[in-house]
């Protein structure tokens, strides 16, 4: 918690931003109440992904429309700013793997289908919270040859980590990176073959990474350091059952949360040192149907699960670190579409 003036806490205020296609909803989440009042919200093109960055200054979303990647100001206080300057020349790369923005908040990257035979698959700009977009990177000389689903920039900003459709005998690669120059050196990793890999999400630590796949046993974590992918360390001991889309921690990394695409369609881990734990015990109110996104709350009271399926298409939860999923938070009715992406943020 922050000091103000005097010793007095200061409350840092939270956000969390439901996006699927061209719809978008935003709300202040209060902890131990809820949502609050929602926030104005902009027009976006076509989304599949959503991201904050760092800072908390800017607000993203990745997807099939041209510029495939769009921003905004943020302040947590007050919502969306203006929209921050667009890529002057967008590469056409139809982001189904979404997008990210590397820790200094100086690059973004998005990934997914080429635009045409020869084309990359994976693109980087440079940013700025006060300029918007800047000028295209290189494009990586050596391409994937399939569809990106996940894109990632490493812990250290030492590699670009794409989870792939798995169709040439690899499910993840990566590309070396540097922040000055861009992209460097393709490795692909055939060890790592369990068909298409549609999450990847790194520990707080840096030192592990949880992959979801289409392929059993569908979710897996590794070690990983700046060089790369380690050893496989541990999967789920039970379930889930069928193709697997976006892990996510919560904030001190004791609980990885996976979503399905078949029953109970959410699962929550204990997690330890790279390992699979526990499984908590499935909500007494399951999702209506498959999920495709999930995220804790910033202070882990609750949990956010987005996706096609049932009547009510954002499910949230009151959670408990200790104890797991508790009783349903109603949806709000502007944030009930198919929630394809969340983020949440605090400050």
């Amino acid at each position: 918690m922050q000091m103000g003036a005097a010793g007095v806490p200061t409350v840092q205020k939270q956000a969390v931003v439901f996006v699927g296609s061209s719809s978008i909803a935003a709300y202040e989440w209060i902890p131990g109440t809820g949502f609050g009042s929602a926030y104005s919200v902009p027009s976006i093109p076509g989304s599949y992904d959503c991201f904050f960055s760092n800072n908390k200054d800017a607000f993203f979303v990745a997807g099939s429309s041209n510029p495939y990647v769009s921003a905004w100001a943020w302040n947590t206080d007050t919502g969306f700013g203006s929209a921050l300057s667009q890529p002057s020349s967008p590469q056409t790369v139809y982001a189904y793997g979404g997008g990210d923005i590397n820790s200094a908040d100086s690059a973004v990257v998005i990934g997914g289908q080429a635009g045409g035979s020869g084309q990359p698959e994976v693109v980087a700009y440079a940013f700025s919270s006060s300029g918007g977009f800047g000028t295209k990177y290189s494009n990586p000389s050596s391409l994937l040859g399939q569809t990106v689903r996940q894109v990632n920039f490493d812990p250290t900003d030492a590699n670009v980590v794409v989870g792939v459709s798995a169709y040439s005998g690899f499910s993840v690669a990566k590309y070396a990176w540097s922040n000055s120059s861009g992209f460097g050196s393709k490795t692909t990793y055939t060890a790592i073959n369990f068909g298409n890999c549609y999450g990847i999400d790194f520990h707080p630590s840096g030192s592990y990474v949880v992959l979801t796949t289409s392929g059993s046993p569908y979710a897996r974590s590794y070690n990983y350091s700046s060089s790369g992918f380690g050893s496989l360390v541990s999967t789920p001991s039970s379930g889930p059952g069928s193709e697997t889309n976006d892990p996510a921690f919560n904030s001190d990394g004791s609980v990885v949360a996976l979503c399905e695409f078949n029953s109970p369609y959410v699962h929550a881990y204990a997690y330890s040192s790279g390992s699979f734990g526990t499984k908590f015990s499935n909500p007494s109110s399951l999702p209506g149907g498959y999920r495709e996104s999930v995220r804790f709350s910033p202070d882990d009271d609750a949990i956010f699960v987005g996706g096609g399926g049932g009547s009510t298409k954002v499910d949230i939860y009151n959670w408990s670190n200790s104890s797991g999923f508790g009783s349903r938070i109603s949806t709000p009715s502007a944030a009930n579409f198919r929630a394809q992406q969340i983020a949440v943020v605090k400050g």
